[in-house]
């Protein structure tokens, strides 16, 4: 077996054990109207995979609080990985109107999002 293969079997075994689902969260932060308008966060990071909000505390695989793309890009670089290697991945971004998902996934001229 070479190299190559082997770092391809180990790297899938480890990403198994990952689990097959995984869910992370992104915070987004208020935006200068929403701070204007008299808004403020309504949510806390317990640590880095709880998420209380008024309505109860969520467990995640991951949390950005917000983070920054290379944070998150850096999270997922693994299932990048796995898609490069020859497995099936998806990466599913859902939320509000609003609330980041094409930032997360695209970027802007500065930032590259993940799929760029």
């Amino acid at each position: 077996v070479d190299a190559d293969t082997l770092r391809r079997e180990i790297h899938n075994v480890i990403e198994d054990l990952k689990g097959q689902v995984r869910v992370y969260c992104r915070v987004r932060p208020l935006n200068e109207r929403e701070r204007a308008m008299g808004d403020t966060e309504a949510i806390r990071a317990i640590d880095s995979m709880t998420l209380e909000v008024p309505q109860g505390v969520f467990h995640f695989d991951g949390l950005f609080t917000p983070g920054d793309q290379e944070e998150v890009f850096d999270n997922c670089a693994d299932l990048v990985q796995s898609a490069v290697d020859g497995h099936n991945v998806t990466i599913f971004a859902y939320g509000q109107t609003g609330a980041g998902k094409t930032y997360t996934m695209h970027g802007n001229q500065r930032e590259e999002g993940l799929a760029a």
